[in-house]
């Protein structure tokens, strides 16, 4: 055996045994650092981001929508009998009796965010 091949495969046993050791005490410190979630301490993260989509596309429902919707009908169908403020309160009344044709119209983006989630679900590289 040459001089030069074994110095060049010993450099290269002592780079990939240091490469190992830098992966394994990365991976150690990855691990301390991770903070595990107790039992009754929160919801997951799963959970909290579910909740942030939901908190986001629900205020759209709500503050965006109804406007776009008036936009439209006084656009196609002509003014809104009372304006702006009329329609909005009778909107929101229904809501809060407990309508399903308003909670279905509010929480229709919601509704629509979903399908596309699941429908787009195996075209995602990771499943959350």
């Amino acid at each position: 055996m040459d001089g030069a091949e074994y110095n060049g495969s010993a450099k290269y046993r002592a780079s990939a045994h240091c490469t190992a050791r830098l992966r394994a005490a990365h991976f150690a410190a990855m691990q301390e650092a991770q903070i595990e979630p107790h039992a009754g301490s929160g919801p997951s993260v799963a959970l909290r981001r579910e909740l942030r989509y939901f908190g986001m596309v629900a205020a759209f429902g709500l503050l965006v929508m109804p406007l776009l919707i008036y936009l439209a009908g006084v656009l196609t169908l002509g003014p809104y009998d009372g304006g702006l403020w009329s329609f909005l309160g009778a909107l929101y009344r229904a809501f809060f009796t407990f309508h399903a044709s308003a909670w279905l119209l509010l929480l229709g983006p919601y509704l629509l965010f979903w399908a596309i989630r699941l429908l787009t679900r195996p075209l995602r590289r990771h499943w959350v």
